[in-house]
């Protein structure tokens, strides 16, 4: 298993080796179409990324308020627990 240095290590190479020009392969320089296609990955993710928090915070909202419908309620737990399944 490779360490987290080692990883990050890894990661560099692969990212300078895709970032090279492909007619120049000593030339570190990245070709623009690449820089393109990582800027836009790049954005991609981030947006994911804030769209995967919205989702956790509607997901929490939702747990909390059948949580407390549970604790409030007069039936057994497991009565409650089947109609959310």
């Amino acid at each position: 298993m490779m360490d987290r240095t080692g990883a990050k290590d890894a990661w560099r190479g692969h990212c300078r080796q895709v970032l090279t020009h492909p007619d120049e392969p000593s030339d570190p320089t990245p070709h623009p179409v690449t820089v393109r296609a990582m800027r836009s990955t790049a954005q991609r993710i981030q947006a994911l990324h804030a769209e995967a928090k919205e989702f956790e915070n509607e997901i929490l909202a939702l747990v909390r308020q059948q949580a407390s419908s549970i604790l409030e309620s007069d039936r057994s737990p497991q009565a409650d627990l089947g109609q959310l399944v």
